[in-house]
């Protein structure tokens, strides 16, 4: 990640000298109508407008809060919510369930959301799994990365993941958890699970 943030400011800095440089060669040519000098500086005008915004700690396209996420969902009707136990995760435990259901307890639910605070020892790769078992096969299996909710420089963070789920048939198993496939070390806590419909 840090070799990708330099490469992005080293790029950002070189278009912010290109840009310079060609508004005072532009600026050099007097013979211009005043009418094209403003035409061909907009362009620039925009992107340093648009780079001092971003610096700045705006956000052109932001991100769904995890706060608006919940908040949206939580207007709609739930079909189940539980509260989960605060819960340390070995390397031993490959696996943590975080719940289990049939069609019957869902059939009304169109999407979940799961959503908990973590610390870990290192960052390494683990899952966050949906599946729907149908006979005794899997016929859904969502999955999110552990890792991508990390805050940067640390190894704790928040989940908040939502996902659809559609498609449910009769005698149809749900179940959530992680998976713990690279054998971490972590502890998590405020952990709440629900569907809404």
């Amino acid at each position: 990640k840090s070799g990708i943030q330099i490469l992005y400011w080293i790029s950002q800095l070189t278009f912010l000298i290109l840009v310079f440089w060609l508004i005072t060669q532009f600026s050099a040519i007097s013979i211009a109508k005043d009418s094209v000098k403003l035409f061909v500086l907009i362009p620039p005008i925009l992107f340093v407008s648009t780079w001092i915004f971003i610096l700045s700690g705006g956000e052109l396209n932001p991100k769904t809060s995890n706060e608006q996420i919940k908040l949206d969902l939580n207007k709609r009707s739930s079909v189940f919510s539980e509260k989960i136990n605060d819960r340390l995760i070995n390397e031993d435990d490959e696996y943590f369930t975080f719940g289990k259901w049939n069609f019957d307890q869902l059939k009304n639910a169109s999407t979940m959301l799961l959503s908990f605070n973590f610390k870990q020892d290192s960052v390494v790769p683990s899952l966050l799994v949906l599946e729907v078992l149908r006979k005794g096969k899997s016929v859904i299996w969502e999955v999110q990365k552990l890792e991508r909710y990390a805050e940067i420089g640390t190894n704790r963070g928040e989940v908040v993941w939502s996902k659809n789920i559609t498609g449910l048939r009769e005698k149809d198993e749900i179940q959530v958890y992680f998976w713990n496939y690279g054998r971490n070390k972590l502890s998590i806590s405020e952990v709440k699970l629900s569907f809404f419909q």
